[in-house]
């Protein structure tokens, strides 16, 4: 089994962007805390009340989860003149559950029923900081705000990996500026993957990738046509259906691009007639051999404003973790295995965006792309078995594009555990020559496949995405085992397998305690 490189031998840059993981022994560990236990005993006493009259309406466990997210927003505090609310993202959405200036009952309570039963990425708590009196305790008001959100969401304080934030508005001066401020809870939650939910982030990625943009007045999810640059073409269909494609795409690839005109057809050649490249001449066949040749005259759509999304394909994504992480390093020999279910499109963008590099360098085998089961029920997946895993060698974008759709459009939703182990294992059975594998992780799902780890004998490179809060314990332990590495936007972990058991390695500003092999977050545990 091969170990990840060092730190120490990498040269230029690299060298000195990479740094190995902060280890810290258990008893540093331990006396760190307990430097922290002065300053943190008022605040236990001022929260011993509202405990106790907690204990007799909720469980144990959920005392425990409750108590954590007060104290996750003790430690996630900031304060700003005046709360800006986020933007959407494709797969995210927002929840806004206002109160009263101080108060803490929530205006339309109802709306928090969208979020019940849902992965919640995110909760802010925004308040703010001006009072009348200087006897008012502002934490209490957050507290029975807080438990008041319990009451609604009691999921939402379930998921270690939720990332929690205590905002505090410095802006108002008087109790009329503080009418005019919002107070409440922002939740940034994911809906379902669904195939709705797919179709959109298709269209988000063509809009990139094939410089189109999304018609957003069209029910129907159409595209804008008027807004598309001269190198684009334009296939109608007899049912008004249209798609878009770049005219300089190869012939090899660009049967891929195009859907059969015919029920029960499909489109197995295609290729250019003209050397204007405004015409094609496309092949269907369908179960029964029977061949039906079509000739199509397409179409030109620009405009005088050239649409610049491969300038920024990252606007509308502010974790650009896949990007920066890429960047910052360097690896030979490898090949990228990425997941594409629901919510995965801004990241899948940035995959696509580096291809070009990684196919320029000649350091990547092959991708491979997950859906974790092609729309399979959660009974239907089997450990190892589970499927939904396409895989491309190829030096072309167009190609690996293609490759990545047809797995996200094969995939419409499931449960959140997904199947990165079997598609690594996959990778190495279809690229033997690998060395080292890239994964492009969802740190918000877990793999239902965890066992299967001891199959992949080669170092695995753990790229996190949406990993804002704690980072998923199971894939440091994929790491660890894999002798591979860990990634977030900010952080290189290194040397993982190193780890003695009782060492704590610090990411993003939490602690993971190594034990029996496993990690544990003690920003988490400690609070239970």
């Amino acid at each position: 089994m091969q170990r990840a490189p060092r730190a120490e031998s990498r040269t230029g840059e690299n060298k000195k962007r990479i740094r190995s993981a902060p280890h810290v022994s258990f008893e540093q560990f331990q006396r760190y805390y307990c430097s922290l236990g002065m300053k943190s005993m008022r605040y236990v006493f001022q929260l011993l009340f509202l405990f106790i009259f907690s204990t007799s309406v909720l469980s144990a466990q959920q005392e425990k989860e409750f108590l954590a997210a007060v104290n996750f927003l003790k430690a996630n505090q900031e304060l700003v003149p005046k709360y800006s609310f986020p933007t959407n993202e494709s797969g995210r959405n927002i929840l806004i559950l206002e109160v009263p200036f101080s108060n803490s009952n929530f205006i339309s309570a109802r709306l928090a029923d969208a979020v019940k039963g849902k992965v919640v990425e995110k909760i802010e708590l925004i308040y703010t900081t001006f009072k009348v009196s200087s006897d008012f305790d502002q934490q209490k008001l957050n507290q029975q705000r807080l438990k008041n959100l319990f009451s609604l969401l009691p999921n939402a304080f379930s998921n270690p990996m939720t990332e929690w934030k205590l905002i505090g508005q410095t802006g108002a001066q008087s109790v009329e500026d503080g009418n005019k401020y919002f107070h409440g809870f922002v939740i940034t939650w994911r809906p379902d993957a669904s195939p709705s939910l797919v179709k959109n982030e298709l269209l988000t990625l063509d809009s990139i990738f094939l410089k189109t943009i999304p018609n957003e007045g069209s029910s129907s999810g159409g595209l804008k046509l008027d807004s598309l640059r001269s190198d684009l073409r334009v296939l109608t269909y007899a049912d008004g259906s249209k798609v878009v494609f770049n005219r300089n795409i190869s012939e090899d690839s660009l049967w891929q691009y195009l859907k059969p005109d015919k029920k029960d057809f499909s489109v197995v050649t295609a290729m250019w007639i003209d050397t204007g490249r405004t015409s094609l001449m496309v092949i269907e066949k369908n179960f029964n051999g029977v061949k039906i040749k079509r000739i199509w005259k397409l179409e030109d759509h620009f405009s005088d404003t050239p649409i610049t999304s491969e300038n920024n394909v990252y606007l509308h994504n502010p974790d650009s973790v896949v990007t920066t992480v890429m960047r910052r390093n360097s690896w030979d020999h490898i090949v990228l295995v990425a997941d594409v279910t629901g919510s995965m499109s801004p990241y899948s963008a940035q995959v696509l965006a580096w291809v070009p590099i990684g196919l320029a360098g000649g350091k990547c085998a092959g991708f491979v792309f997950y859906n974790d089961g092609d729309g399979k029920s959660t009974n239907q997946k089997d450990v190892g078995k589970t499927g939904g895993i396409y895989a491309v060698q190829t030096q072309r974008q167009d190609s690996v594009f293609m490759t990545m759709k047809k797995a996200m459009n094969a995939g419409d939703g499931g449960d959140l555990e997904e199947n990165p182990v079997e598609a690594m294992i996959y990778s190495l059975n279809h690229f033997p020559i690998t060395t080292e594998i890239i994964l492009i992780a969802d740190n918000f799902s877990a793999p239902r496949d965890l066992a299967l780890y001891a199959k992949v004998n080669r170092p695995v490179h753990i790229v996190l995405c949406g990993a804002r809060g704690t980072v998923n314990p199971d894939y440091l332990f994929l790491a660890r085992q894999s002798h591979g590495t860990i990634h977030t936007v900010h952080d290189d972990i290194l040397h993982l397998d190193e780890m003695k058991e009782g060492e704590v390695v610090v990411i993003e500003g939490k602690h993971y305690l190594l034990h029996d092999e496993h990690f544990i977050c003690n920003e988490t545990f400690s609070r239970y």
